[in-house]
C-alpha cells in the first residue's frame, strides 16, 4: 500500500543547501531537481543582472511592470527554490556570497569560463573556505580547449554538437532541437551534484566539475560517430523516417495543426495495419510484406496511409492502432499535456500559485519514489523574495545592515 503523504520518508537530499548562479534554462534545470529531491537551493541573482530566462516570453503578455516575473522558462525551470539577490561585482556582494559559500554543499554556475576565476569565486577559492565543497561549472565548451572562452547557448551546442547536423529533413538544411539541449546538459549538471557528493560523503574531499554543454549533447551522438568511423558515409538527415523501418512518419489528421505518429516494426505490426485500414488493394500488395519491401515504397505508404488518417482525429487514430498493437501516438502541443490523461493520472504536473501570474501547472521531476514525495514546494521565487530569510537567517545580518544593502543596490527586489 502507499504510504501517506505524512509517512512520506525525508527527501533524499534533505539537509544539502546549493548557492545557484546559473541562469536560462540548462543550468536553473538541474537545481531545480536538486530542489524537489530536496536540497535547499538558494538561486543568486542580482537586479543590475537578472536571470535571463525571466525575458523570456514575458514581456508580450501585458505591460505589467513586473513583467520580470512573468517568464515561461523561469517559472518552469525555478520552482522549489528561495531566491536573492547580490551584485557580485562588488566586494560587498562577494563578501556575502563567501559567507554563503563557507556554509554550503554545493555552488553550481553555468556562466562562461572567465567569470568564476575573474570574481575570484572559483573553486580554487571556495575550497579555501570549504574543505569539502562540490563545485560545477557548466560552461558552454569546457575550461580548456580552444572554444574555452567563447559564449554560446542552446542552438549553439546543438550545431556545434553535432546534433543540428542529423536533425531535419533531406535535402533541407540543419534543424534545431527546440532548445532540448539545455534541459538535457541540465540533468548532466544535476548527476554531476550527485556524483560530487557521494565522493564527499565516502572521502571528505572537495570536488570540481567542469563540463561542456556541448559535449553533453555530442555523448548522446555515439551511434553516428561510430557510423561515420566504420562507413565513411557522413550522418543523414531523415525527417521522421527510419533508415530501415516504413512507414514511419508523422501524418497529419483531421483538424488544424493535428498530427499523428506512426512507427510500424514488425511484418506482424504492418499486417495488423493493414486490418485496421480495411484491408485496402494496396496495402495488400505482397512485395509490402517484409520490412525492405515497405522501405523501397515508402513514398506509396506514406501518400496512402496519410490520406487514412486525413480523414480522422488523432485521437481515434492512435486509439484504433494501439488496440491493434500498432504503435502510434497523438502529437501533443504545449496546451495539451496538463489535461492529458496519462499525465493527469501521473502527477507529472503539479499546480503552485505564484503572483502576479496566479495558478500554473508546473512540470514535476520526472523521478517517482516509492516513499518519498518529490513535488516542489514552492514556485519560483521572486527577485530577492528570499533576501531577509537567508541574509538575516543565516549570517545573522541586522535590518539596519540589510537597509544599507538595499541602499546601495547590492541587494534588491526591483529591476533599475
Amino acid at each position: 500500500m502507499k504510504p501517506t503523504k505524512d509517512e512520506m520518508m525525508e527527501k533524499p537530499l534533505e539537509g544539502v543547501r546549493v548557492l545557484d548562479l546559473t541562469h536560462w534554462w540548462s543550468g536553473p534545470e538541474a537545481t531545480s531537481l536538486l530542489a524537489a529531491l530536496g536540497a535547499d537551493v538558494i538561486k543568486v541573482e542580482a537586479v543590475q543582472r537578472p536571470d535571463s530566462s525571466r525575458a523570456h516570453r514575458a514581456r508580450d503578455i501585458d505591460n505589467d511592470p513586473e513583467w520580470y516575473e512573468r517568464g515561461v522558462v523561469f517559472n518552469s525551470a525555478n520552482a522549489g527554490k528561495r531566491g536573492i539577490t547580490l551584485d557580485l561585482s562588488r566586494p560587498a556582494g562577494r563578501e556575502l556570497f563567501l559567507r554563503l559559500a563557507a556554509d554550503a554543499d554545493v555552488v553550481i554556475n553555468n556562466f562562461s569560463a572567465r567569470v568564476m576565476s575573474n570574481l575570484g569565486l572559483d573553486h580554487a577559492r571556495l575550497v579555501e573556505l570549504n574543505p569539502s565543497i562540490v563545485t560545477v561549472d557548466m560552461t558552454s565548451f569546457g575550461l580548456t580547449g580552444q572554444w574555452r572562452d567563447l559564449v554560446g547557448f542552446a542552438y549553439v551546442f546543438e550545431q556545434m554538437s553535432g546534433a543540428a547536423g542529423v536533425t531535419g529533413y533531406e535535402a533541407d538544411q540543419p534543424g534545431t532541437l527546440g532548445g532540448a539541449s539545455d534541459p538535457s546538459a541540465g540533468y548532466i549538471g544535476a548527476f554531476a551534484v550527485l556524483l560530487g557528493l557521494s565522493a564527499r560523503d565516502r572521502t571528505g574531499q572537495a570536488q570540481h566539475f567542469d563540463i561542456s554543454q556541448t559535449e553533453a549533447v555530442s555523448a548522446f551522438l555515439g551511434p553516428e560517430l561510430i557510423k561515420a568511423q566504420l562507413t565513411g558515409a557522413v550522418p543523414d538527415r531523415r525527417g521522421n523516417r527510419h533508415p530501415r523501418l516504413a512507414p514511419h512518419n508523422v501524418y497529419r489528421s483531421a483538424g488544424a495543426d493535428e498530427w499523428v505518429a506512426v512507427a510500424v516494426r514488425t511484418d506482424e505490426e504492418w499486417t495488423s495495419l493493414v486490418e485496421v485500414l480495411g484491408r485496402p488493394a494496396w496495402a495488400t500488395d505482397p512485395t509490402l510484406a517484409t520490412a525492405a519491401g515497405r522501405k523501397e515504397h515508402e513514398d506509396l505508404i506514406d501518400e496512402h496511409l496519410g490520406a487514412w488518417i486525413g480523414t480522422r482525429t488523432k485521437e481515434d487514430v492512435a486509439a484504433a492502432l494501439w488496440a491493434a498493437g500498432v504503435p502510434a501516438g497523438e502529437v501533443l502541443d504545449g496546451g495539451e499535456l496538463e489535461s492529458d490523461p496519462q499525465f493527469v493520472a501521473r502527477g507529472t504536473f503539479q499546480a503552485l500559485h505564484r503572483a502576479p501570474i496566479g495558478d500554473l501547472a508546473v512540470p514535476v521531476a520526472p523521478i517517482r519514489l516509492s516513499d518519498t514525495d518529490t513535488s516542489h514546494t514552492r514556485p519560483a521565487p521572486h527577485l530577492g523574495e528570499h533576501n531577509g530569510e537567508v541574509l538575516q537567517g543565516l549570517l545573522g545580518l541586522s535590518d539596519d545592515d540589510l537597509a544599507v544593502l538595499v541602499a546601495d543596490s547590492v541587494v534588491g527586489t526591483r529591476l533599475p
